[in-house]
C-alpha cells in the first residue's frame, strides 16, 4: 500500500484537479503503480461528492473525521491541517478566488469564555497587522450554530529551523532578520506574539522563488492598549491553563506566570532562543533529562546557557576572522536571551541592526573590512571595546 500520502498521492491528486476531463485519462494511464493510481482515483471520486474531503494526511483526519465539516461559512473544507489544544485548523477553498485558505475553529466542547476570548484576541491582533512576513486574515465569522472561526492565509512552508538546516550562515541570518522585521511590525502596533518558535515561523517561497518567513498562530497573542493588561487579557492568562507559551522558548518572566511583567522584550527572548538554535542546531538550555513543568521553569530561571561558540564544532577554524564572527554572534545572542528583561535588546529592530552589521563586516572582503575584524579581535584580547 502507498504510505507517502503527503508527498505522492496528494500531489498527484492536486495535479489531476487542474486537468480538464479530456486530459485526465492520459494522466491516470501514466501512473504505472496500480496502488498509486487507485488511491488517486479514490480521492477524485470522493472529491466529486464531498467537496474535496480526502485528506493529505488521512490518519490525522480519520482520527477526527467526526469533526470534519463539509463547509465552514462559505468555504468548502478540504482536509484537516492540524489540531491544537483548543482548536482545529482546516484547509479550505476561498469561493470567489479558488485560493487555499486555513480556517481556525474552536472545538465544539471548548466553546467557553477562555477559548472564545482567545480567538477574539487573535482576530483583533491580526486585524492590526499588515506585513509580508506575517500571516494575513482575510475573513472570519460564525457558523449557523454560532461557532466562531477565523479565515487565515494558507502558508505552505517549512518550520524555520528545518528550512535553514543546510543553509550557509549568511542566508540564515538574512531570513532571521526578516523575522525580526515582522516582529517589529507587531510590536509597533502593540501586539505581543508570546509563542515565537520554529513551528510558528514557516518559510515559504514567493512566485519568483525567493524564500520568505511567515509568522503564524497568534492564538495566545496579547494586544496592549490604553486599557490595563488585567482588564484586556492578562487576568485570563492563568485562569485555568497554567503557563502560556512553549516552555523551550519561554522567557523567565513568562515561566513566572506574571502577565504584568511581560512586554515586547518577552518576544525578544524567544527570538534569541530561535537565533541560538539556528546557529548551533540545539537549544540554549538542555537539561539532559525530561523535566516536569516546575523543574523546567526553575531551569529557565536559574541556569546560564553556554555561548553558541562553545557548542561542539562551532569554532573549529581558529583563524581570527572566524573567532571575530562568533564572538560577535555570541554577544548578540546572549544579550537577546539575558534573564533580565532590562538587559535585552529594547526592540527587534535593534537586534536586526546588530545582525546586519555582522553580516556586512563578514561579507566585506576589502582591506578595510579585514583590518576592522583584525583590530576588533585584537581589542577583544586586550580587553578593549572597538
Amino acid at each position: 500500500m502507498i504510505q507517502l500520502w503527503d508527498k505522492r498521492v496528494y500531489q498527484l491528486y492536486e495535479q489531476a484537479l487542474d486537468l480538464n476531463i479530456r486530459e485526465l485519462p492520459d494522466f491516470l494511464n501514466r501512473l504505472r503503480e496500480p496502488d498509486l493510481r487507485k488511491e488517486v482515483e479514490n480521492l477524485l471520486d470522493a472529491a466529486k461528492t464531498t467537496i474535496g474531503i480526502p485528506p493529505a494526511l488521512p490518519r490525522l483526519a480519520r482520527k477526527s473525521m467526526e469533526t470534519l465539516p463539509l463547509q465552514i461559512g462559505n468555504y468548502p473544507v478540504l482536509r484537516l491541517l492540524g489540531e491544537g489544544g483548543m482548536s482545529f485548523v482546516f484547509l479550505a477553498l476561498q469561493p470567489f478566488s479558488g485560493h487555499y485558505v486555513a480556517i481556525k475553529q474552536i472545538k465544539r466542547e471548548l466553546q467557553r469564555d477562555l477559548a472564545m476570548e482567545r480567538l477574539s484576541v487573535e482576530r483583533q491582533a491580526l486585524s492590526k497587522l499588515n506585513h509580508d512576513y506575517i500571516v494575513k486574515i482575510p475573513d472570519g465569522g460564525q457558523t449557523s450554530k454560532r461557532r466562531p472561526y477565523l479565515v487565515l492565509e494558507y502558508v505552505d512552508g517549512s518550520p524555520l529551523t528545518h528550512y535553514c538546516r543546510r543553509l550557509p550562515l549568511q542566508e540564515k541570518l538574512s531570513l532571521f532578520v526578516r523575522v525580526c522585521e515582522g516582529v517589529q511590525h507587531m510590536h509597533d502596533r502593540n501586539v505581543l506574539h508570546r509563542d515565537l518558535k520554529p513551528g510558528n515561523i514557516l518559510v515559504t517561497k514567493t512566485p519568483e522563488g525567493s524564500a520568505i518567513p511567515k509568522i503564524i498562530d497568534f492564538g495566545i497573542a496579547r494586544v496592549d492598549s490604553n486599557e490595563s493588561i488585567e482588564t484586556l487579557y492578562g487576568a485570563s492568562d492563568n485562569r485555568d491553563v497554567g503557563l502560556v507559551g512553549s516552555p523551550c522558548y519561554m522567557s523567565p518572566e513568562q515561566v513566572m506566570g506574571c502577565a504584568g511583567k511581560i512586554d515586547h522584550r518577552t518576544d525578544i527572548y524567544s527570538l534569541g532562543v530561535l537565533l541560538y538554535e539556528l546557529l548551533t542546531g540545539s537549544l540554549p538550555l538542555q537539561p539532559g533529562r525530561k523535566l516536569s513543568l516546575e523543574e523546567r521553569a526553575q531551569h529557565i530561571l536559574t541556569v546560564i546557557p553556554p555561548k553558541p561558540s562553545t557548542r561542539p564544532g562551532k569554532v573549529a577554524c581558529r583563524d581570527w576572522a572566524t573567532r571575530w564572527l562568533w564572538r560577535e554572534l555570541d554577544r548578540v545572542v546572549m544579550k537577546a536571551i539575558d534573564k533580565s528583561i532590562d538587559a535585552r535588546y529594547s526592540s527587534a529592530a535593534d537586534l536586526a541592526i546588530d545582525l546586519r552589521k555582522i553580516q556586512a563586516k563578514n561579507e566585506d572582503g576589502s582591506r578595510e573590512g579585514q583590518v576592522y575584524r583584525f583590530i576588533s579581535e585584537l581589542g577583544s584580547r586586550l580587553g578593549l571595546t572597538i
